[in-house]
């Protein structure tokens, strides 16, 4: 499914956000969830929302700040 991806930026850590870039993508699922991690093309990208657009933001760190620390730790 041929979606569009719309990439945000957030202006000096506050709420405020400005659209940084529009990409289509094909997508795997329909909906996603806050705090999933999508890759295009190496690049990493956590969804913001999804409810009529898909917004996403750039993921530089390994720990997700949208999804429970819990659920990030592997099971050994």
């Amino acid at each position: 499914m041929i979606r569009n991806m719309y990439i945000i930026q957030y202006i000096d850590h506050s709420t405020a956000w400005h659209l940084d870039e529009t990409v289509q993508i094909d997508a795997k699922r329909r909906k996603y969830k806050k705090g999933d991690v999508i890759l295009v093309k190496d690049k990493k990208y956590v969804v913001i929302e999804d409810f009529t657009r898909l917004r996403v933001k750039h993921f530089q760190r390994e720990i997700n700040p949208l999804k429970p620390l819990i659920s990030q730790i592997p099971n050994i």
